[in-house]
């Protein structure tokens, strides 16, 4: 058994009788001891010790939570587990290479890299340095509940301070979570704690627009538009910009998949309701048929007339229908979106929270669930049901259509585009 010295242990107790399970409590340095009980215990099949507090002044208390420690310890070494503390910025870049390697192909690369620096930034930052690199077995319920408030307190974004949702707080905590599985795995942990979610801190909806406000946006993107018109590249980027919006907010999709679109990937179906535009959208985790409302193929016959006319010809199916002029998609629309909300005169909403491009998403969410049920919009908007009204269900494409576009008016076909072909009309 391996030698230990008492300079620091005072009323040693040998609670087994064995010497492998010893509580003590530590002299101050005024020689008076501290009333809180420590524990030293002899790992099992091996030559070190496991020292710790038992956070407890009671010595009943303190025999229980040592010995506790110590069965802990023998099944997990019964298990195959480790018996040392495994820390969690270790835990971490291994983790970041087996959740790389263990998404689904059909998850885009960009989505599990901001994951995968999601979990970089504030959960990285506070169990590792604010915690001081927090064993894994110490994450516990009051440690997660420490993070949600530490959280709120030092988020800051272009050198500003904010409080994020309880959205962000939620998928920062599923990493966590996901992480703890992984050591679960690889049996750094014998078990995963219950993480609870994070406690409403009041109204922390994303900022939408009401419909008085979308009518002041489109409206005013018409104006932002022909203000450009005697300058070809600022037009033609407000051209786009307007018709990300326009599409976006009729359809629910992200800014991201919105990129992605490509003309092959737009298709009209004929329903009971009459003729539906389709968008063929790669997700965060698979693809899924968009039905948009209608009006929405107007849109797109603007933007395919007007990059006809730009190439003289046709464009390919598998060119993204937002593009620059050589055929590039479209990156970020961040600034150019600001621009028009300041154009606008609609930056912040009434609570005064900066409007993003996500605030389109949110806002088509918004208006339709006042006419369609949540089945529907979940599919149809590729999230988790959870996340709007927390149910659940299924639909085909053509039923999905009616349901997503019913009682929405609908525009004349105009004369010149009833003499002209589109790939994605039926």
């Amino acid at each position: 058994m391996p030698e230990t010295s008492d300079k620091w242990e005072r009323n040693q107790q040998d609670v087994r009788g064995d010497g492998r399970v010893m509580i003590y409590q530590r002299p101050r340095r005024d020689g008076t001891v501290n009333p809180t009980w420590h524990m030293r215990l002899l790992l099992p099949n091996k030559s070190g010790y496991f020292k710790g507090s038992t956070r407890t002044s009671s010595n009943t208390d303190a025999i229980r939570i040592a010995l506790n420690k110590f069965d802990e310890f023998q099944v997990r070494a019964l298990s195959g587990g480790t018996l040392r503390k495994i820390l969690f910025s270790k835990t971490a870049l291994e983790w970041k290479k087996d959740y790389a390697n263990s998404q689904p192909k059909a998850r885009k690369t960009e989505y599990v890299n901001a994951d995968i620096d999601r979990m970089s930034n504030y959960p990285h930052t506070f169990f590792v340095e604010v915690c001081g690199d927090l064993p894994l077995e110490e994450i516990d319920e009051a440690k997660v509940r420490d993070f949600y408030i530490w959280r709120r307190q030092n988020s800051f974004r272009d050198g500003k301070q904010f409080i994020p949702g309880d959205d962000t707080l939620r998928k920062e905590m599923n990493l966590v979570k996901s992480l703890l599985k992984y050591a679960l795995r690889k049996k750094y942990i014998s078990n995963i704690p219950d993480l609870p979610k994070p406690e409403t801190t009041g109204d922390n909806r994303r900022p939408a627009f009401s419909k008085t406000d979308w009518t002041k946006l489109y409206t005013a993107a018409r104006k932002w538009v022909k203000g450009a018109e005697n300058h070809r590249p600022t037009h033609r980027d407000r051209f786009y910009l307007q018709h990300i919006v326009l599409i976006s907010m009729n359809s629910g999709i992200r800014i991201g998949e919105a990129r992605e679109i490509c003309w092959g990937n737009i298709r009209t179906i004929k329903t009971s309701e009459g003729d539906q535009v389709i968008l063929s959208v790669l997700g965060k985790t698979d693809e899924r048929d968009v039905v948009c409302n209608p009006n929405t193929n107007r849109y797109l016959e603007r933007l395919y007339d007007h990059r006809r006319e730009e190439l003289n010809r046709d464009p390919d199916p598998s060119e993204p229908i937002f593009c620059h002029r050589d055929g590039r998609a479209i990156g970020s629309i961040k600034k150019s979106f600001a621009s028009l909300l300041d154009f606008a005169g609609l930056t912040f909403n009434s609570r005064g929270q900066k409007r993003t491009p996500y605030s389109l998403r949110h806002s088509y969410a918004t208006f339709r669930l006042e006419e369609v049920s949540v089945y529907f919009l979940a599919k149809n908007m590729g999230t988790s049901v959870e996340m709007i009204e927390r149910f659940y269900g299924q639909t085909k494409t053509k039923e999905q259509a009616i349901a997503m576009t019913k009682g929405l008016p609908r525009a004349e076909e105009t004369k010149e585009a009833k003499t002209r072909s589109y790939p994605f009309k039926a």
